[in-house]
């Protein structure tokens, strides 16, 4: 009962400069937040963007891509989806992340993920039938970089083991 009493008189207590300073940290937190929440989506929709380009004139695909991602992710995701249509082949499916960590350094972040690809892989642009399929737990480890203000994609790296 004393416990309660006390909290309530430092809830009631009047705020003293030393409480004002703690005020500032949630702004800091606050951002930080927001750059991490900003990270994920972003790196989220590059899989969106990327797993849909075939369904989109090739001769939109450098400006849709290029909403997501930047050199050398860009170019590495361009002439992979150009072989794949001159292969006769498209991509099928929906790619999960999974992510486990957000480090953000400046301008720069590193996006961990488990990524679950079993529903998504490559199929055959004409009859649709599925040449791959992804697997469930798949290790990606993403570099995003902040570009005009907008968080891009700019390297996928698949370490390989497990997640």
């Amino acid at each position: 009962m004393l416990l309660g009493i006390t909290a309530c008189d430092a809830e009631s207590a009047p705020k003293t400069p030393a409480d004002t300073s703690t005020l500032t940290a949630p702004t800091n937190t606050a951002t930080r937040t927001s750059d991490r929440d900003a990270i994920v989506i972003a790196y989220k929709q590059f899989w969106v963007v990327l797993q849909s380009l075939d369904e989109k004139s090739e001769t939109r695909w450098d400006e849709q891509l290029a909403e997501v991602a930047v050199n050398p992710q860009l170019k590495i995701s361009l002439q992979a989806a150009r072989f794949q249509s001159l292969n006769g082949e498209r991509t099928y499916g929906e790619v999960r992340a999974r992510i486990s960590g957000v480090e953000i350094d400046g301008a720069t972040a590193k996006v961990t993920d488990c990524q679950d690809a079993s529903h998504s892989g490559v199929a055959d642009a004409k009859t649709g039938e599925h040449k791959t399929v992804g697997i469930a737990r798949n290790p990606v480890e993403a570099r995003l970089k902040r570009h005009d203000g907008t968080w891009k994609v700019a390297d996928i790296n698949y370490p390989g083991g497990e997640c």
